[in-house]
């Protein structure tokens, strides 16, 4: 799927999670290690950017997901420059500032429709992006 448009909103979320380093999925913190569904435990964590945005083509508006190097594409900050960035100040505190440098930003989002479960919205998990 690809889609153009502008950015209309930037959602709240952690802009961040904790991944295996072996398979990249999402890790639960376990007491002194860390669980993964798929290769079981770890002590050893990586770290994912995760960013949710709503993308207006000017008909309808959609969501929009980013992960890992597209997330740190729209956000302008690399994986170590997020990290740095909540430790000192709080996610919210950044979905704000990055609601102010992202919103009527105009680009082309190529990715896959994907269900929502939880909201019952259809989503696109960006792929690549590029801004206008």
């Amino acid at each position: 799927v690809k889609v153009g448009g502008k950015i209309v909103r930037v959602y709240k979320g952690n802009l961040a999670y904790n991944t295996c380093p072996k398979c990249g999925k999402r890790v639960e913190e376990d007491g002194d290690h860390y669980a993964c569904a798929q290769c079981g435990q770890t002590k050893e964590v990586d770290f994912n950017a995760v960013l949710g945005l709503a993308l207006d083509d000017g008909t309808a508006e959609v969501r929009l997901v980013a992960f890992g190097d597209q997330a740190e594409k729209l956000m302008g900050w690399d994986k170590a420059e997020l990290r740095k960035r909540l430790q000192t100040t709080m996610a919210e505190r950044l979905v704000e500032e990055l609601t102010g440098k992202l919103t009527g930003k105009e680009l082309t989002v190529t990715g896959r429709a994907k269900d929502n479960p939880r909201s019952g919205e259809t989503e696109i998990i960006a792929r690549e992006i590029t801004f206008k």
